[in-house]
């Protein structure tokens, strides 16, 4: 089984949970600020 099949929805199965934009979009915001904390040597990307 691959990862796309993960992600993917098929017609016939309608989303279990739908979460407001607005929701998704703090959670998101949280995640971020919190590994902005970290120390930023640490990671493989190369952020400004």
């Amino acid at each position: 089984r691959g990862i796309r099949e993960l992600f993917e929805v098929s017609p016939s199965e309608p989303t279990k949970v739908s979460i407001p934009r607005s929701e998704l979009e703090k959670v998101v915001r949280n995640v971020f600020e919190k590994f902005s904390k970290e120390d930023r040597s640490t990671w493989d990307l190369d952020i400004p």
